[in-house]
């Protein structure tokens, strides 16, 4: 208890005397002096830098709107490109299969011409009478002609065996083939070349359409994709000077 008396007697004695005061004073006010200085360095420091990066700021801020109001057109451009490439495959799907139907139409009329030939034919004795039929005779080198032609043979076959046009013999012997039979698969022949001609027209028709349709949707597809030409944001320093 002494002590702490001792203490607190010696403190007053020493905040009594003026010169510690004026201590205290100077003390604080070179703290002051150096916190004052310290806030005015860092504040100059500050702003420099400040200045000096705000162009790059600006710069990478106007860069980076740009390239989302590129992101936004890009994505509205590439939404359109999709919905007229879902349109356009649509009427592609919808052409082909309208010229389908028109291919199947037009063959169906063949089928039934064809079917109409064969009628037609199963009534050949309508047309060529009993007399006539026994009357006229067709000899082998027609025939054989005939036969040569239809299976794209050569006259002259070395397998068929030769044709002499010099003896009467040969060609000009009587084939056995009357002339209703000559004329009804004749008939029967052409009936189905006339078919045959009507589905490798449907083709001929077909394909170069389909093609054509075909390549169009894809150069259209191409030159119609959208591109983002817009370079990704990079933030460069401005070169500039460090002093504050």
């Amino acid at each position: 208890m002494a002590a702490i008396l001792l203490l607190l007697r010696e403190a007053g004695r020493w905040l009594l005397n003026p010169k510690n005061w004026i201590y205290v004073l100077g003390v604080v006010a070179l703290l002051f002096l150096l916190y004052s200085t310290s806030a005015f360095i860092y504040g100059r420091g500050v702003a420099h830098q400040a200045k000096v990066m705000q162009p790059t700021i600006d710069a990478a801020l106007k860069a980076a709107k740009e390239s989302a109001d590129s992101e936004a057109a890009y994505r509205g451009e590439y939404d359109n490109w999709m919905v007229n490439s879902k349109k356009a495959k649509e009427q592609f799907i919808a052409e082909q299969a309208q010229l389908i139907e028109d291919l199947q139409r037009d063959l169906k009329t063949e089928r039934e011409r064809k079917l109409q030939a064969e009628v037609r034919i199963r009534e050949v004795v309508k047309y060529i009478p009993a007399e006539v039929d026994g009357s006229v005779v067709l000899p082998l080198g027609a025939v054989r002609l005939y036969a040569d032609a239809l299976q794209g043979k050569a006259a002259n076959d070395a397998a068929l065996g030769p044709i002499s046009f010099g003896t009467a013999g040969n060609v000009g012997s009587p084939s056995g083939v009357t002339l209703s039979q000559f004329v009804s698969a004749a008939s029967q022949n052409a009936a189905q070349c006339v078919q045959d001609r009507a589905v490798l027209r449907s083709w001929q028709t077909w394909y170069p359409k389909v093609k054509a349709a075909y390549d169009e949707a894809i150069r259209v597809q191409r030159e119609t994709a959208p591109t983002n030409k817009v370079a990704p944001v990079t933030l460069v320093p401005t070169q500039g000077s460090d002093e504050p």
